[in-house]
């Protein structure tokens, strides 16, 4: 189907966009620049940019955290 390709080609777009994006924002963090300021700008949550800017291990455990918070809700 057209449409499954054409959604999957967007999606590999945006995840490549968002690792061009990534290293941008990760120096405005360590320059100081607020992180609401980083998602204002960027249109990213704020839990994203500071997820993105954490390190690599860190963010894994950050984001299994969420998934627990999430699964206990009724």
């Amino acid at each position: 189907m057209m449409l499954g390709r054409k959604r999957k080609q967007l999606l590999d777009q945006l995840e490549k966009l968002r690792q061009e994006i990534l290293p941008e924002i990760q120096a405005a963090n360590a320059a100081g620049v607020q992180q609401g300021k980083i998602a204002e700008v960027s249109h990213y949550t704020r839990d994203m940019i500071r997820e993105m800017c954490l390190p690599p291990d860190k963010a894994e455990a950050e984001r299994e955290k969420r998934r627990q918070r999430t699964r206990r809700l009724p």
